[in-house]
């Protein structure tokens, strides 16, 4: 059985981060409850509200994005800054950007059964 697919979400808004916990969630996808982190880096660093969102491997990650994206919007903001990433909230560049987070932290941190094999 494949692991579930792990996106770790650093927002440097707080005020968006309540909106994706606000409503029932789709079968299948969780999201953790918000923890403060503190990067300390001259050029990066800050303080961020980081959550994550797991979700069965044989779901699409585009349907979470999409599920993302919509919880975004009632923040009434047009964009937010994920993972030090400005991100609108459009719906095919949500999309475009949990791909590449998926994709940029499973080769950062390889996968899961690789680890447990």
């Amino acid at each position: 059985m494949k692991p579930p697919t792990e996106v770790y979400l650093d927002f440097s808004d707080f005020d968006v981060v309540p909106f994706l916990m606000s409503d029932p969630l789709p079968h299948g996808i969780t999201v953790s409850e918000p923890s403060t982190v503190i990067q300390a880096s001259e050029s990066t660093g800050g303080i961020f509200l980081s959550v994550l969102i797991s979700f069965p491997a044989g779901v699409a990650s585009s349907m979470v994005a999409t599920w993302l994206c919509e919880h975004l919007k009632k923040s009434g903001k047009p964009k937010t800054t994920i993972n030090k990433n400005e991100v609108v909230f459009e719906e095919h560049r949500v999309i475009r950007f949990v791909e590449e987070t998926i994709t940029h932290q499973y080769r950062q941190h390889g996968s899961r059964s690789e680890d447990n094999e």
